[in-house]
């Protein structure tokens, strides 16, 4: 920065001296009020009303609107928030407090599916006119004919989604992901919606059944990492290759081409 920079810089920060923030606690240590100083005597109060059990139920912004409302069911789960930013929404839970359905002031409804295991599978949504749409899919190494050969067993292999198709082709002994590969979406603006797939069981299906929505190119990057599972060298699909340093337990810096970063 030049001189006139600093001088600039200097006198915008001068005019917000001595107007710290504030943040007022209850007797159980539960921040309830904020307090912002613009200078010359004026204040904003952020307040929060909470119930018994310390959630917060409404937030109240200085002019004294309601800028959000939450209601909770008996388990502490959120089933409503009312919010004047995002509008209206519900939630609905399983038993154990996985995301079920919800919905939204645009009358869309989103659902979530999930294995044998509850780790989370499928997510729709149904928009207020129109057909149900697939938004994303996990598959994981159980999928694969020999999920232990590249440590797949509990984890995820592939996954597609907004940014397309996501691979995770092996992990370490530790469960770190030693290489990944990611194919875009073809047409990057167009709507999120993999309901091709949605009938496949197979990862050949599922993938035969998405190469026209994919580009062709695979981006593909690759990691190592030391005993404390920390990235040693990590390449990226460019090819470029950064190495990482490290002294016992204090990141080093990392190196680039000869070049050390701090």
């Amino acid at each position: 920065m030049s001189v006139g920079e600093d001088l600039s810089a200097a006198e915008l920060a001068y005019a917000h001296r001595e107007t710290p923030s504030q943040m007022i606690f209850d007797s159980l240590g539960r921040p309830f009020l904020g307090i912002e100083d613009l200078g010359e005597g004026t204040t904003l109060e952020t307040k929060v009303e909470l119930d018994v059990r310390g959630l917060p139920m409404r937030i109240i912004d200085a002019r004294g609107n309601v800028a959000e409302a939450r209601i909770y069911g008996q388990l502490g789960q959120l089933l409503e928030t009312k919010s004047v930013d995002a509008g209206e929404r519900q939630s609905l839970t399983t038993i154990l407090g996985e995301a079920l359905r919800g919905w939204d002031a645009k009358a869309q409804c989103f659902r979530a599916s999930y294995d044998l295991l509850r780790r989370p599978v499928d997510g729709y949504v149904q928009p207020a006119v129109g057909s149900e749409v697939l938004l994303s899919r996990v598959i994981y190494g159980e999928s694969l004919a020999s999920p232990e050969a590249t440590n797949h067993r509990g984890r995820v292999y592939r996954s597609y989604g907004g940014g397309g198709e996501a691979t995770t082709p092996a992990y370490d002994f530790k469960g770190l992901p030693v290489a990944g590969e990611l194919r875009l979406p073809l047409d990057p603006s167009a709507k999120n919606d993999w309901t091709g797939i949605a009938d496949q069981t197979t990862i050949d299906g599922m993938a035969t059944a998405a190469a026209g929505m994919l580009e062709t190119t695979v981006y593909t990057s690759s990691s190592t990492h030391d005993a404390l599972g920390r990235v040693l060298t990590a390449v990226s699909p460019d090819g470029s290759e950064v190495a990482y340093g490290y002294v016992g337990d204090s990141w080093v810096g990392r190196f680039v081409a000869g070049a050390v970063f701090r």
